[in-house]
C-alpha cells in the first residue's frame, strides 16, 4: 500500500503501525505504549514531500498470531475489555492512517473506502442551508470548491466516486468517503 500510495501522491511515503500496549504473558500483564514503529520508507523520485501511513490494526492482529485467541480467555482481558475487543475486530478489519509529515491526519483507508479528512468538513446545517433557505451564489461556490478539492484528493488516492454523508450526533459533519471499484481499492 505504501508503494501504491507513493506513487498516487508523488511523494515518499514513511510505514509502519501504532504500537497501543506492549504486553507480557509471563506475567499476565499490559502497559499502554502508543508509540509509532516505523518499518521502512518507499521513496518517490526527487520528492520533498513526506507522508505517514500506519496500520491501526497490524498489533491486534499479530497478536493473535504471537499467541492465539484463547489468550484472551485469561482474567486480565475479562478486565480490560477494550483492548479485547480491538484483537477482535482487527480479525475482520482493516484500517490505516495516513498522514502529513507533522501530524496532520488526511485520510482514514480501509478496505474498499477511505474516509477523507484532507478537506476540511463541511458543516451539515451549511450543506442543508445552501439547497434549502440560502439559494445564493456564494454558498454554491463555497460547496462546489469544497466538492472539486474532494474530488481531487479522490482521484490521487485512485478512487472512483465520493458519498457524502453525516453523523446525526451534536457534532453534525459531513464525511467524505472515497468508493474503490471491486479488485480496485489500494493493495492491502
Amino acid at each position: 500500500m505504501a508503494s501504491d500510495l507513493s506513487k498516487c501522491l508523488q511523494a515518499n511515503v514513511e510505514y509502519g503501525y501504532i504500537n497501543f500496549f506492549d504486553y507480557n504473558p509471563l506475567k499476565n500483564t499490559f502497559n499502554e505504549d502508543f508509540k509509532t514503529i516505523v518499518l521502512g520508507e518507499k521513496a518517490y523520485t526527487n520528492s520533498q514531500k513526506k507522508y505517514v501511513l500506519f496500520d491501526t490494526y497490524f498489533q491486534y492482529t499479530a497478536f493473535i498470531k504471537m499467541y492465539g485467541l484463547e489468550e484472551l480467555e485469561k482474567p486480565l482481558f475479562k478486565k480490560e475489555v477494550y483492548h479485547k475487543n480491538k484483537i477482535l475486530e482487527a480479525q475482520m478489519a482493516k484500517e490505516f492512517q495516513l498522514t502529513e509529515e507533522d501530524g496532520n491526519e488526511l485520510a482514514v483507508i480501509f478496505k474498499d473506502t477511505m474516509d477523507l479528512l484532507a478537506v476540511d468538513s463541511l458543516d451539515w446545517k451549511a450543506f442543508q442551508n445552501t439547497f434549502i433557505y440560502k439559494i445564493e451564489n456564494d454558498w454554491f461556490r463555497y460547496l462546489n470548491d469544497w466538492r472539486i478539492k474532494n474530488r481531487a484528493w479522490i482521484y490521487k488516492f485512485g478512487g472512483n466516486y465520493m458519498l457524502i454523508s453525516h453523523s446525526e450526533d451534536e457534532t453534525e459533519f459531513i464525511y467524505n468517503e472515497a468508493v474503490f471499484k471491486k479488485g480496485e481499492a489500494l493493495k492491502k
